[in-house]
């Protein structure tokens, strides 16, 4: 048994990539940050290798699938008024929507 099959013989890979999208609402394809001259800082098209199903020789599948996972990337519904950005920058961003008239709606 390699690497690859100790990997795949752990289960659960369709679960997590299943809980990774939960929630997902849409997202921007080739998104890009641009800085204020224009140039691009930051794309997600640099991480289209991740697309890939099988990882190179020297990476172990288990830190490629958890790379895939961290590439998803899009607006999340989390609960009932709370939602995430991730993957369209470095760190997730989270959301929360006020009720209006509710004190945290006033602030």
């Amino acid at each position: 048994m390699d690497i690859s099959d100790a990997a795949l013989s752990l289960g659960g890979a369709g679960h997590q990539r299943e809980s990774a999208q939960r929630g997902f609402i849409g997202s921007i394809p080739n998104s890009r940050i641009v800085d204020g001259r224009g140039r691009v800082v930051w794309t997600v098209e640099d991480y289209a290798f991740l697309d890939a199903q099988k990882p190179a020789p020297t990476v172990h599948p288990n830190l490629w699938r958890h790379a895939q996972l961290n590439h998803l990337h899009g607006l999340f519904k989390v609960t009932e008024r709370v939602y995430q950005v991730r993957g369209l920058t470095s760190p997730t961003s989270a959301f929360s929507r006020a009720t209006p008239g509710s004190s945290s709606s006033t602030r």
